[in-house]
């Protein structure tokens, strides 16, 4: 499938708006791909004349009760954080009323003309409640499943690719348990309970498991049955939608979600020089992103099994003390082969790091959405190796600016390598050929464009 193209960008004249942009994380706590998608935005639509306002959680064990910290100004955009204790269980995740005040108080005191989400976790139904009674109209830039997995991926407690709740909602429990029984190894009955509750006709026994379970455990697994009607009721506030893949689209679609959607891909500011020469004999092989197993660099380093050890150099960016677990299972699969762990990129470094990087891996496992590493390395002319996952490979063409391989499959990524490493003419033929074009100040125009045609003069 070729890159997504959204709608031309129109110029549109409005008056200038203080927009309260919503999110679960952002920097210096978080720099993942949503927290750079609203740093972009925010940026592109002060430029535009408008005031636009972060409005994050916070999480801080020692608080027993959430409140507001000051507000903080970073990279001259204001951000407003709403501190908040420990999670008391799944339901605080997506439906913490104690929030409402505060996000009320925030509100009014910006001056918010619209809520626009970029992610709803972490302030969830009350950020709905909040906007709803203060009467601000609530837009929202789709990023992952969340809005009805409670995981995000979509992926079930089996890795396999989910289509979403059923109608028992007996599959969300399925993966709840199984969550339980990761974080509790020992716990062979939560284990064995999720592989019960994956089965449909286990919706027959489902009232009794919540009786049975310890208290918190039950009232989490009613949490999760609840949660994805909770959301959708919420969800149906919203005025206008973006979401940034065909694939996202057409998922919330499946599920139900009926409100206006425009298919508009990221832009992404990016060094789009011409890429320097290469000095090496080797062909160096980036990886930029979360140390997770469901991004995959796992599988990266089995395909390097089946390469000549001198024939590839691998960097695999990103912050190894998030999931130690996991960053010690990589270490031990990198013995003995030409692999670096840097650590994580700043934002302002990924250009750096892409200039020095012939080919870029995405071995997510996942069905992603635009990664903006993904659409960076695309702009900084790095062709892309990405599993076949629909929110990639709406961007990435076979043979004119990457490939894409059989998602999981160590020995085709292989393969893929081993061409680019054997043909440095065709590697060079995709370094030419790739490109991104769209940039925040698309982003900017589309989102301003939204809100116009939604009753924002």
């Amino acid at each position: 499938m070729g890159q997504a193209l959204g709608r031309v960008s129109r110029v549109v004249l409005m008056r200038p708006l203080t927009i309260a942009l919503c999110l679960h994380g952002y920097f210096p706590d978080q720099f993942f791909g949503t927290a750079v998608y609203a740093r972009q935005l925010a940026e592109a639509l002060q430029r535009r004349g408008n005031r636009v306002v972060i409005v994050v959680p916070r999480f801080d064990a020692s608080l027993d009760h959430p409140r507001l910290s000051e507000p903080e100004w970073l990279g001259g955009i204001e951000i407003r954080r709403i501190l908040r204790p420990r999670m008391r269980g799944m339901r605080d995740t997506f439906d913490d009323p104690r929030l409402m005040p505060l996000l009320r108080e925030t509100f009014s005191a910006i001056g918010a003309d619209i809520v626009h989400l970029a992610h709803f976790l972490g302030l969830g139904t009350a950020l709905f409640a909040t906007a709803k009674s203060l009467n601000l109209p609530i837009f929202a830039t789709l990023t992952d499943f969340h809005g009805f997995c409670h995981r995000g991926t979509l992926l079930n407690s089996w890795g396999l690719t989910c289509k979403g709740p059923n109608r028992w909602r007996t599959n969300c429990v399925s993966c709840g348990l199984r969550d339980y029984a990761d974080e509790q190894p020992q716990s062979w009955t939560l284990a064995y309970l999720a592989s019960w509750f994956a089965r449909p006709t286990s919706a027959i026994t489902l009232p009794l498991l919540t009786e049975v379970l310890p208290r918190q455990s039950g009232d989490d697994i009613r949490a999760i049955r609840q949660r994805p009607d909770r959301l959708f009721d919420e969800f149906t506030t919203i005025r206008a939608a973006i979401a940034p893949t065909r694939h996202l689209h057409d998922a919330y679609r499946r599920n139900g979600f009926a409100m206006p959607m425009d298919v508009q891909p990221f832009g992404i500011d990016a060094d789009r020089s011409a890429k320097p020469p290469r000095q090496s004999d080797r062909l160096r092989i980036g990886f930029i992103g979360q140390i997770g197993k469901h991004k995959g660099s796992h599988i990266l380093l089995a395909a390097a099994r089946h390469l000549p050890v001198d024939r590839v150099a691998i960097r695999i960016w990103g912050d190894m003390d998030r999931n130690p677990p996991y960053a010690a299972s990589l270490r031990s699969a990198a013995w003995g082969l030409d692999v670096a762990f840097p650590g994580p990129l700043a934002l302002e470094e990924i250009d750096a790091a892409l200039r020095e990087t012939d080919v870029l891996v995405l071995p997510s496992l996942w069905a992603e959405n635009a990664p903006l590493v993904l659409l960076q390395a695309l702009a900084t002319h790095t062709p892309c190796l990405v599993s076949d996952q629909p929110g990639m490979t709406e961007f990435v063409r076979n043979g004119v600016n990457g490939y894409a391989f059989p998602t999981g499959n160590a020995r085709a990524l292989a393969a893929r390598i081993r061409h680019l490493a054997d043909d440095r003419t065709h590697l060079a033929k995709l370094t030419t050929q790739t490109a991104y074009e769209r940039s925040s100040d698309d982003m900017a125009a589309d989102a301003m464009d939204l809100y116009s045609r939604h009753g924002i003069a």
